[in-house]
């Protein structure tokens, strides 16, 4: 038993591990920078929440791929959407850090690619799957995911549209209840 889990951990939880550290550093490079905190926490909330809806629309409903962390080998739903955790907070966290830091464009595109070969490289390694959907469609949408992002960063910062305002919370919550939700489910507490 201890064996088999060591296995899954080296072969493939640790590829997640890796990815959820990166986004770690991200988040941390984000707080030091960000001038408003309070905006950039609720901000953060909210592409969370945009990307668990895409993603998890993806996953769940359009079966357009896979993920295999081997976190919870029991239950492969379970087990997917927890990699679909490790990969929609990693991919916010550089979506909100190329706005805070207000990169020059090509920084999207060098972002965009670099999750590209990412993924790529999950691909080979066994622990990620796709079934119709393709790499290159992960690099437009983080294309557009980015620009976005930086409309919405830049936005902040005047008074927002009462009608984005209600979808930005929207989003943020989508966040916490599916976060909290998870988590009591795979606690054991319904």
């Amino acid at each position: 038993r201890i064996s088999s889990i060591m296995t899954n951990f080296w072969s493939n939880t640790i590829w997640y591990v890796i990815l959820g550290i990166s986004t770690v550093i991200q988040i941390i490079w984000i707080f030091a920078k960000a001038s408003n905190r309070k905006m950039t926490v609720a901000l953060f909330l909210t592409i969370t929440g945009m990307t668990f809806f895409v993603e998890i629309t993806g996953l769940a409903a359009f079966h357009a791929y896979e993920y295999f962390p081997k976190i919870f080998p029991k239950s492969k739903y379970d087990d997917s959407v927890v990699g679909n955790l490790f990969s929609q907070l990693s991919v916010s966290s550089t979506a909100l850090l190329l706005a805070v830091l207000e990169l020059k464009k090509y920084w999207y595109l060098i972002c965009a690619l670099m999750y590209g070969a990412i993924e790529e490289l999950f691909l080979k390694l066994g622990i990620y799957q796709h079934h119709w959907y393709r790499t290159w469609m992960t690099i437009v949408g983080l294309l557009l995911l980015f620009w976005i992002v930086k409309k919405m960063y830049e936005s902040t910062s005047k008074q927002v549209n009462p009608i984005l305002r209600y979808i930005y919370i929207y989003f943020a919550l989508m966040t916490l209840h599916n976060h909290v939700m998870f988590t009591l489910k795979l606690s054991g507490i319904h």
